[in-house]
C-alpha cells in the first residue's frame, strides 16, 4: 500500500513538473506569437505614417503653388486665402486624423484599447474622406468660377480648366487610392487582433 501512495506521489510530482514545463513553454510561444504580431502590425502603421508625409509634403507644395498660380491666372486674394485656408484644414485634419500611431505604446496596455483605437481611425478615415472630397469637389467649382470672374479670355480659360481637370481627376484617384490602402491596412489590424485575441 505504502509502496502505491509512493508511486502515485511521484507520479503527480512527475505531472506537475511536467504540467510546469508545458505551461513555461505556452508563456513563451504565446510572447512569440504576440511579438509576430507586433511585427506586422508596427510594418501596416509604418506604410500609414509614410502615406501622412507624402500627404504633408504635397500639402505644403500645394500651399507655394496655389497663391503662385492663383497670382498668374489674375484670381482674387479671397480665392488665394480660401484656398490657403482649405489646404490647411487638410493637413492638419490629415495630422489629426493619422496622428503618429505605434505598437511600440502598446507595452503593458490592453490590446482591446488599441483595437478599439484603430477601430476609432477607421471610421474617421470614412468620414474625413467624404468631408474632403465634398470640400475638394466645392474648391474645383470655385476655382472655375473665379477663373470667370477674373475675366480670362476663352483662349487662356479652356487649358486651365483641362489643367484643373486632370489634376482634379489625378487627385481623386489617388485620394481614393490611398483612402482604400489605408482602409485596408486597419481592417488587416483589426482582423489580426480580433483573431488572436478574442
Amino acid at each position: 500500500m505504502q509502496n502505491e501512495e509512493m508511486n502515485l506521489s511521484k507520479e503527480l510530482e512527475q505531472m506537475k513538473l511536467e504540467y510546469d514545463s508545458l505551461k513555461t513553454r505556452l508563456e513563451k510561444q504565446e510572447i512569440i506569437n504576440e511579438e509576430l504580431i507586433l511585427a506586422s502590425i508596427r510594418k501596416d502603421l509604418r506604410l500609414v505614417n509614410a502615406k501622412r508625409i507624402i500627404s504633408l509634403a504635397g500639402g505644403s507644395l500645394a500651399l507655394i503653388l496655389v497663391p503662385i498660380a492663383a497670382k498668374d491666372l489674375g484670381l482674387s486674394v479671397a480665392f488665394v486665402l480660401a484656398s490657403v485656408a482649405f489646404i490647411v484644414y487638410l493637413v492638419t485634419g490629415n495630422l489629426i486624423r493619422n496622428g503618429n500611431m505605434s505598437v511600440d505604446t502598446l507595452r503593458g496596455e490592453p490590446i482591446k484599447r488599441f483595437l478599439e483605437e484603430v477601430k476609432i481611425r477607421k471610421q474617421n478615415q470614412f468620414k474625413w474622406f467624404r468631408i474632403n472630397l465634398c470640400l475638394f469637389i466645392l474648391w474645383v467649382g470655385a476655382f472655375v468660377g473665379s477663373c470667370f470672374k477674373a475675366g480670362l479670355e476663352k483662349e487662356s480659360l479652356v487649358p486651365v480648366i483641362i489643367g484643373i481637370g486632370i489634376g482634379a481627376l489625378t487627385g481623386l484617384v489617388c485620394g481614393f487610392k490611398v483612402h482604400n490602402k489605408i482602409i485596408g491596412i486597419y481592417e488587416g489590424i483589426i482582423l489580426e487582433l480580433e483573431k488572436d485575441h478574442e
